[in-house]
């Protein structure tokens, strides 16, 4: 009867354990923009993952979803209010600047403990069909979907991934992924 105790101790803490380790907190946030086609989207990020694609419309719609690794509302808060995010709108194009203004010792970061490793970002911006981008992120992959423009891609912490491209893409990644679909060279 002992052994059946430690066993059900031993999946109770297992299932405890787990549910802290994969606990998380989520915060979205979305603006819209009016351009014109044929502007330019520029990112730049010191995290995430950027996601861009097409609608036929005359806006850009800037998605941002941020995931707190905690299940700590008040240290969730203050690890998404380090995440600075700042749009410069003028006219036809977009500026996007992020970063992570709080904690990035690398240490920490090594062993998983510090602010910076407990959020992931990703940014899901639609443009219209006729726009050029200028993409840039250290920690995320970039995926340009079909577009007629100009793409400018870099990323040091995953692949990248374009669709049907009508324009020149310059793309740089320290990852090795790289996929290519129905380029056309204008």
């Amino acid at each position: 009867m002992t052994n059946l105790k430690q066993i059900y101790t031993i999946v109770i803490l297992f299932f405890t354990v787990s549910t802290l380790t994969f606990a998380s907190i989520e915060k979205n946030e979305k603006n819209i923009f009016e351009v014109s086609q044929g502007g330019q989207l520029f990112v730049d990020t010191d995290k995430g993952v950027i996601t861009v694609q097409t609608h036929n419309s005359s806006t850009i719609e800037v998605e941002v979803f941020l995931k707190a690794k905690t299940n700590d509302e008040e240290l969730a808060e203050k690890i998404f209010n380090y995440f600075e995010i700042d749009y410069d709108h003028n006219g036809t194009d977009l500026k996007i600047i992020a970063e992570f203004k709080g904690e990035k010792s690398w240490i920490s970061n090594l062993f998983g403990s510090g602010k910076s490793n407990k959020l992931n970002v990703k940014f899901l911006i639609t443009v219209p069909e006729k726009y050029n981008v200028d993409l840039n992120t250290s920690g995320g992959g970039i995926s340009v979907g079909d577009l007629d423009g100009i793409v400018m891609a870099r990323t040091s912490g995953g692949g990248l991934n374009f669709g049907n491209i009508t324009g020149d893409i310059d793309g740089k990644t320290s990852v090795v992924e790289l996929q290519l679909v129905n380029v056309t060279e204008i």
